[in-house]
């Protein structure tokens, strides 16, 4: 049997709608997947200052798939939280690929950074827009950001038709852009109606 293809999932904290697709991924052969948290928001139950109430969800959502804490920092901290000794943390982890849920969190620019040292490839998902930035200073720095950024990924994965255009306004290559929309868990959803 050829070498399975080691996949890092990076993302905020366990979600819903990626958890069946995380299940998917884990079931193929092919692949060696750890999804990677640096929150456990939704998982544990805590206080939505947002809501003003007590939340978790009411299903596993750990289950059918390897995954790590990395951290396990408020929802409202979670963006700036990182990988401690991240390149030390990378050279054992030997990744060949690697999967990103947006490009602001601290822990996505640290793998965008480390990416060509740490001989991985980078897949970045989301919902990229251009919506409600102006031509301002601030739009002028995301811009500069966005192109170090995008220089760093070799596959995008987008949600819809503004995300595609977010990134042809860029100059990402056709080839390197993959449609991927929101999925639900239709083995769920059946076993419900059933």
């Amino acid at each position: 049997m050829s070498k399975r293809i080691k996949l890092g999932i990076f993302a905020t904290h366990p979600v819903q709608y990626h958890v069946p697709i995380w299940r998917k991924l884990s079931s193929n052969p092919t692949l060696d997947v750890t999804v990677h948290y640096f929150s456990d928001h939704g998982v544990t139950e805590k206080l939505d200052r947002d809501f003003g109430v007590r939340f978790q969800w009411d299903g596993d959502l750990l289950a059918g798939y390897h995954y790590q804490f990395l951290s396990k920092l408020p929802i409202e901290q979670v963006s700036r939280g990182g990988i401690k000794k991240v390149a030390s943390w990378l050279r054992e982890s030997q990744f060949d690929c690697v999967v990103l849920h947006g490009y602001m969190p601290k822990f996505a620019r640290q793998l965008a950074q480390y990416r060509n040292r740490g001989g991985f490839r980078v897949i970045l998902r989301g919902e990229f827009s251009d919506i409600n930035h102006q031509n301002s200073l601030r739009s002028f720095a995301r811009e500069l950001y966005l192109r170090w950024f995008y220089r760093k990924v070799d596959a995008f994965c987008y949600v819809g038709k503004n995300a595609k255009a977010h990134l042809e306004k860029r100059g990402i290559a056709d080839e390197r852009l993959f449609f991927s929309p929101y999925s639900i868990d239709d083995e769920f959803f059946r076993t419900q109606a059933e």
